[in-house]
C-alpha cells in the first residue's frame, strides 16, 4: 500500500494529510467554542455566578493552550476547514438527533408522560426532525448542482 503523502509544513512528527486534516478540524471546532465561552464570560449572557474568576481565567488558559499547539502543528485554526455547505449539513444531522431526544417515548425516562403532552409534542418534534432533514437535503441538492456547473 502506497504511503500516504505528507503535509509540506508538518509538525517535526511528520502529520500526514489526513492526520494533519484531522487535527485541524477538531483543533478550529474546539478553539471556536471555547473562544465563544470566553466571550459569553465577559458579557451577561449567563448569570453571574457562573463565571467566577477562576472559570474565566481557565476558559483564557484553554484558548491560549490550543492557539499555542495549533501553531506548533503548523494548523491554520483561523479559517474554515469544512465548507458551509458540510458545515450545515453536519449541524442539521446533529439537531436531527439531538430534537428526536425530545420525543414524549424519550421523556418516558425522566417520569410520567401526560397523554395530552405526548398529543401535543409528538407532532412538533416530528415537524422540527423533518424540517432539519429538509435542510440537510436542501444543502446536498445546492452543492450538488453546484459541482455540475463548475464541471
Amino acid at each position: 500500500m502506497p504511503e500516504e503523502p505528507r503535509h509540506p509544513t508538518a509538525h517535526r512528527h511528520l502529520l500526514t494529510e489526513n492526520q494533519r486534516r484531522h487535527l485541524q478540524i477538531r483543533f478550529t471546532g474546539l478553539l471556536a467554542e471555547a473562544e465563544e465561552l470566553s466571550m459569553w464570560a465577559g458579557g451577561a449572557a449567563v448569570a453571574d455566578n457562573l463565571w467566577t474568576g477562576e472559570l474565566v481565567a481557565e476558559l483564557e488558559r484553554l484558548t491560549g493552550s490550543l492557539r499555542a499547539a495549533a501553531a506548533r502543528l503548523r494548523l491554520d485554526v483561523d479559517r474554515p476547514v469544512v465548507s458551509p455547505e458540510r458545515h450545515v449539513a453536519s449541524w442539521a444531522s446533529s439537531w436531527w438527533a439531538e430534537i428526536l431526544e425530545c420525543r414524549p417515548r424519550s421523556l418516558r425516562g425522566y417520569g410520567v408522560v401526560e397523554p395530552e403532552l405526548e398529543r401535543e409534542l409528538g407532532p412538533v418534534v416530528d415537524e422540527i426532525a423533518a424540517s432539519l432533514v429538509r435542510v440537510r437535503s436542501l444543502v446536498r441538492a445546492g452543492s450538488a448542482e453546484r459541482r455540475e456547473v463548475t464541471d
